[in-house]
């Protein structure tokens, strides 16, 4: 009965979009268990690092930049290539990282144990600006985790750690 008020145009989508999520959920079923939660985990990082820069934008930073900070803010006064390491990226990058937050006021360099080496350190204003920033990234992580038991919330963080500890053999 539907089907005779339907115009040629509007069964044709409507065929279109059945075949588009027939071979989704095809191609989905026929997925090993791995690769599926690398789907899902691709899937879900990009649009992720995308909103919380939207918000970070807010304070001319992008997620590397937060995460550079959160790391002085929590560890204290960091070489280069300390935070290299921790944020598994190569020294010319976490340079210009640090080099912009530095332009911001967030963080400044001090002298190290030698002449070549500066340790980086987090600033009054920077210490201030996570502190503004945390409040909104709390809410954006919470909203983003909805629906998700805080039980389920703890198991991906394991298994994660886990696949991390494992690409790092």
């Amino acid at each position: 009965m539907i089907n005779q008020h339907l115009t040629s145009k509007a069964k044709y989508d409507i065929l279109i979009y059945l075949v588009t999520v027939g071979n989704y959920i095809e191609r989905k079923m026929f997925m090993k268990p791995y690769q599926l939660f690398f789907h899902h985990y691709h899937k879900m990082y990009r649009p992720f690092v995308s909103k919380l820069n939207v918000h970070l934008a807010k304070h001319q930073l992008h997620s590397s930049q937060w995460s550079a900070l959160v790391l002085l803010k929590n560890e204290g006064p960091l070489t280069i290539v300390e935070i290299a390491s921790h944020q598994n990226v190569e020294k010319p990058t976490i340079s210009r990282t640090v080099k912009r937050l530095v332009e911001l006021g967030f963080v400044e360099q001090t002298p190290g144990k030698d002449k070549r080496e500066k340790r980086i350190e987090i600033t009054r204003l920077g210490e201030a600006v996570c502190t503004e920033i945390r409040e909104t990234v709390e809410q954006f992580e919470v909203d983003a985790l909805q629906g998700i038991s805080e039980e389920e919330q703890i198991a991906v963080s394991r298994i994660l750690a886990t696949v991390y500890e494992n690409l790092r053999k």
